[in-house]
This record gives C-alpha cells, sequence and structure tokens, in this order.
C-alpha cells in the first residue's frame, strides 16, 4: 500500500507532465527514448496535486493561488523532487509562475 504524504509549510506539490512522442529509431535502428518533462524554454508544466497548510499565507491577500487540479508553470528544475514519486516535485507557493486556464 503507498504510503500517503502531508505537503507541509508553504510549499505545492506538483505532477510533472511528460509527453511521449511517437517512437523514433537512430539511423542504425536504435530505439531512441522520447520520453521526456514537458517544457517550453526554460519552465516547465505540472498539475498541482498537493497544497501546504500555510502556502499564500503571506502572499498578497492570503487566499490560494492555485488549486488542485490546476495547471502550473515553474522555473524548469526548480524545487526538489519527491523521494517517494520522482515525477513529482514540490516547490515553494512564490515558485508557481503562471496558472493556465482552460480554453
Amino acid at each position: 500500500m503507498p504510503k500517503k504524504s502531508t505537503i507541509l509549510g508553504h510549499r505545492v506539490l506538483l505532477k510533472m507532465e511528460t509527453v511521449k512522442e511517437a517512437e523514433k529509431k537512430s539511423a542504425g535502428g536504435i530505439l531512441l527514448d522520447t520520453e521526456f518533462t514537458r517544457h517550453v524554454e526554460d519552465s516547465e508544466i505540472g498539475v498541482v496535486v498537493g497544497i501546504g497548510s500555510t502556502a499564500y499565507n503571506e502572499l498578497g491577500d492570503g487566499s490560494k493561488w492555485v488549486e488542485i487540479g490546476d495547471k502550473v508553470v515553474i522555473v524548469r528544475h526548480n524545487g526538489y523532487k519527491d523521494p517517494t514519486d520522482h515525477t513529482q516535485r514540490i516547490v515553494n507557493d512564490e515558485d508557481v509562475l503562471l496558472k493556465i486556464e482552460a480554453e
């Protein structure tokens, strides 16, 4: 059974998006791994899966800027990888740069 974690303080837990392109082969016929973290230039996109109890309390009017399920942008390689799930990243609340609104 997986262990449940609690996000502490002013941190946000993100599930980083990955993109799987069509399978590619090198000129020599070697299959190339094309899974990578989705990013644009120096940023990465993730989905909020957890928010610390004091996140955003000291920023702005104290209301939460993001909610669970929101797609957000952070600086590439920012934060810490979750040691229990390397597809997740723990970042400070102020490191969330942009919330991507649905079209």
